[in-house]
């Protein structure tokens, strides 16, 4: 999914609310604002948190928790999100506000994560967006340095 926002506030299980985006690997997320929580598993009966297990999000702002659940080896880059208190393993942030301490995941109540403040080099690829009259337009985004 790519350039838009959501107002979503759907109860999907249990108190958890908002947008639902259980993938995994080549389904990224990518220039979105979520106005509430953003979920990236889906729950099932039992134990289960579905077979949601890799991805990647990058220029996203999430007003609300992110919550992995089943979700590891995630990538995020050059976003901001409230908070992010799970996951599984192998979490990366680059360039990411509100991303949790790096850490080995010994520790308790803490996720195996490694973060980096900034991203050196980013050059995303570009994108097309439609305006109110109907026309086409082709952005191509400059590329950025030490990127937040």
């Amino acid at each position: 999914a790519e350039n838009f926002r959501t107002t979503s506030n759907y109860t999907w299980f249990g108190d958890a609310s908002g947008m639902l985006w259980a993938v995994s690997q080549a389904a990224p997320l990518r220039r979105v604002h979520v106005d509430n929580d953003l979920l990236l598993f889906q729950y099932e009966k039992g134990d289960a948190a579905g077979y949601a297990s890799g991805g990647y999000m990058a220029d996203t702002q999430v007003d609300g928790t992110v919550q992995s659940g089943s979700q590891q080896q995630w990538m995020t880059r050059n976003s901001r999100v409230a908070s992010w208190p799970d996951g599984v393993l192998n979490m990366v942030f680059v360039g990411v506000e509100g991303a949790p301490l790096s850490n080995c995941g010994k520790q308790t109540n803490t996720i195996p994560s490694v973060t980096v403040d900034e991203a050196p080099v980013v050059a995303e690829k570009p994108f097309i967006t439609i305006d109110t009259a109907g026309l086409y337009y082709l952005n191509i985004p400059v590329v950025r340095r030490s990127a937040r």
